[in-house]
C-alpha cells in the first residue's frame, strides 16, 4: 500500500479528498513522520479507520481535516468505536476539524500540546466522547 512509502523527512503531508477508503485502512498512525509541519486531510477520507495517532511528532504545527472522515459507512449507534490520540506535539498550534468527522469515536484525547492556541470543531464530530485535554500548559 503506498502509504507505507511515505517518507519520513516529509515535512508537509496532503491527503485528497476520498482518499484511505480501503477496507484495510484501519490505522492512520502518523508518529514515524517525525519532521511533519503540517497534515491535511481532505473531506471523505478513512471511513474505516478506527484509530488515528499523532505521538511525538515534535516539529507539527497544524492538523486540519475535512468533513464526513473517519465515519463508517454505516451510521448505526453499535459502530461507536474508534481512537483519536494527539500526544507530545509540543509545536502544534492549530488543530481543526470539520463537520461530521469522527461522529462515532468514543476517545478524542490531546495531551502535551503546549503551544496550541486553537482547536476548531465542526458540528457532530465526537458525538460519543469526552474531550480529555492533559498537559497542555507548561
Amino acid at each position: 500500500m503506498e502509504w507505507n512509502k511515505v517518507s519520513t523527512a516529509l515535512e508537509r503531508l496532503v491527503v485528497d479528498n476520498g482518499c484511505l477508503n480501503e477496507a484495510e485502512v484501519t490505522e492512520l498512525d502518523f508518529s514515524a513522520l517525525t519532521e511533519l509541519r503540517s497534515i491535511e486531510i481532505g473531506s471523505h477520507s478513512g471511513k474505516n479507520v478506527i484509530e488515528v495517532k499523532m505521538v511525538g511528532l515534535h516539529k507539527l504545527e497544524t492538523v486540519t481535516v475535512g468533513t464526513c472522515c473517519f465515519v463508517p459507512p454505516s451510521f448505526r449507534k453499535d459502530s461507536i468505536r474508534g481512537h483519536f490520540c494527539l500526544k507530545d506535539c509540543e509545536q502544534l498550534k492549530e488543530l481543526k476539524i470539520g463537520s461530521m468527522t469522527f461522529m462515532l469515536y468514543y476517545v478524542f484525547e490531546i495531551e502535551k500540546a503546549f503551544s496550541l492556541e486553537r482547536i476548531e470543531l465542526g458540528g457532530e464530530c465526537f458525538n460519543y466522547s469526552s474531550l480529555e485535554l492533559k498537559s497542555l500548559f507548561l
